[in-house]
C-alpha cells in the first residue's frame, strides 16, 4: 500500500521542488488539494508507468475474459438450439 500525503496548491506553489524529491524513486503519492477536497495526485514518473502496465493487463485479461464467456455462450446456446430441435 503506497503512502501518500495531502498538500494544498499554495503549500505546492512554494514547495514544488521538495514535493517532487519526496516522491521520486519512492512509493509515496502526494495528494493536491483545492480548498480542503483532493483534485490532484503527484508521484513518480516509474510508480506511475507501473501503474498505467497493470491497469492495461487488467484490461486484456478482462477483454478476453469477456471473449470466453461470450465463446461459451455459443457453445450453450448451439447446444440448447439443438437440443429443441430433437424434442419438438
Amino acid at each position: 500500500m503506497k503512502k501518500h500525503s495531502m498538500f494544498s496548491v499554495a503549500h505546492l506553489k512554494v514547495h514544488a521542488d521538495a514535493l517532487i524529491d519526496a516522491v521520486n524513486g519512492s512509493n509515496e503519492v502526494v495528494v493536491i488539494s483545492r480548498n480542503g477536497a483532493a483534485k490532484a495526485v503527484l508521484q513518480d514518473v516509474e510508480s506511475f508507468e507501473s501503474l498505467r502496465r497493470a491497469v492495461s493487463l487488467l484490461e486484456e485479461l478482462a477483454s478476453r475474459h469477456s471473449d470466453v464467456l461470450e465463446g461459451a455462450r455459443s457453445e450453450i446456446d448451439s447446444v440448447l438450439s439443438r437440443l429443441g430441435k430433437v424434442s419438438s
